[in-house]
């Protein structure tokens, strides 16, 4: 099951409630055709409860029961890395925002 989205030039991204984060590339919103999946990431320990692309560093976060923040890097030709990993509660993150540059969490 799909529990959030984000979109970012032409790549839908998915968090799954089994941790992992789906995408798929050349995604035309407003188009009517069918995309087939790319490739996933082995992301979160718990379901993710939030997706957040941040334009300035081109970074893709992604948000957790796991009470953590992961940060994605997306390499030309598609590969993605897990850049960092941040444990920024004792529970749930259930919200993630960015304000001048600064990653916000809830």
């Amino acid at each position: 099951q799909c529990h959030c989205l984000v979109y970012h030039l032409k790549i839908l991204y998915a968090g799954k409630l089994d941790g992992t984060i789906v995408f798929w590339k050349n995604v035309e919103l407003s188009r009517g055709g069918r995309n087939e999946r790319w490739d996933h990431l082995g992301a979160h320990q718990g379901p993710i409860t939030c997706l957040l692309w941040h334009t300035y560093h081109n970074l893709l976060f992604s948000a957790s029961t796991d009470s953590t923040v992961k940060a994605w890097h997306v390499h030309p030709g598609g590969k993605h890395s897990c850049v960092q990993t941040m444990l920024v509660h004792d529970g749930t993150v259930t919200a993630l925002g960015e304000h001048c540059n600064v990653l916000l969490t809830d």
